[in-house]
């Protein structure tokens, strides 16, 4: 496995556990449940990274938008609720792993592109 898909693996996997952290505790506050939908998106890109075996960085730009809501939303919890730090800790995690791949995503598209082979045509 790549690098890129590892990284995205091991994202989508922490983000999981931030998911599964929220969905099974019932009784968080409708702010720490609103902040479900944007840790699935940021899981599917994660999901699509890895399955692509690295090869295809695209959104991962928008998934590292996704985790930093997510953390700065999480910083403005005020109630005390241990899931809240669950998720932080996930969360948290899980911002290296993409800022790196947004990172990779940003070079890979400064990148200059090769002009195409010439195509040999048959006599």
């Amino acid at each position: 496995m790549s690098e890129p898909a590892q990284l995205a693996k091991s994202a989508r996997e922490l983000l999981a556990a931030a998911l599964n952290a929220l969905q099974s505790n019932g009784g968080v506050s409708p702010q720490v449940e609103a902040l479900a939908e944007p840790i699935a998106q940021a899981m599917g890109i994660m999901h699509r990274i890895e399955r692509s075996g690295g090869q295809t960085l695209d959104g991962s730009d928008v998934a590292l938008g996704h985790v930093r809501d997510v953390l700065n939303r999480l910083q403005s919890v005020t109630v005390a609720d241990p899931v809240v730090d669950v998720l932080m800790e996930h969360v948290a995690s899980s911002l290296s792993k993409v800022h790196a791949l947004s990172r990779a995503q940003a070079a890979g598209a400064q990148a200059p592109v090769a002009a195409p082979a010439p195509i040999a045509v048959a006599a």
